[in-house]
């Protein structure tokens, strides 16, 4: 990882539960849809495989596939980062600057990709959508990552 740029200790790792590593590996293949670069790595097969028991060698092993050459799907070894991020305060708090100012999906996909959300003046999420209120937003999946890794910092 720190071969491309990603500063990272060891015992970071050391630190995510089986719960943290699927929760980073559902996230990830999240932010790799909307990515049109070609990687085996974390692939949908790899929540049928992991484990309890297994899961420390099976995210070691795609970690090692997916940074290997990472120059050639640097989009993918940034999103992976940003993964880590969410869940991760050590990983959060050495994510680079330039990475957490950008978007991780490529502007050609993003042209169909964007939902809103609506919140009433005091922000809060509704369902139904009284004009003369309601305030739409639009963000894109790596946002609600983004917003929701916030909220959870803040708690």
């Amino acid at each position: 990882m720190e071969k491309i740029g990603f500063y990272n200790n060891i015992l970071w790792f050391n630190e995510l539960t089986y719960n943290n590593i699927i929760n980073i590996i559902q996230i990830y293949q999240d932010l790799k849809k909307n990515v049109n670069i070609t990687n085996n790595c974390f692939d949908e097969n790899i929540l049928i495989e992991i484990n309890n028991e297994n899961y420390p060698y099976i995210f070691s092993k795609e970690i090692i596939s997916l940074f290997k050459n990472g120059n050639d799907h640097f989009l993918l070894c940034c999103n992976f980062i940003k993964s880590l991020g969410i869940i991760s305060n050590n990983f959060y708090n050495n994510i680079p600057e330039w990475l957490s100012n950008i978007n991780s999906i490529s502007g050609a996909s993003l042209n169909n990709n964007y939902f809103a959300i609506y919140f009433n003046n005091n922000f809060e999420p509704i369902d139904n959508i009284n004009v003369n209120e309601d305030i739409p937003i639009s963000i894109d999946p790596s946002t609600i990552y983004y917003l929701l890794e916030m909220l959870n910092r803040n708690n």
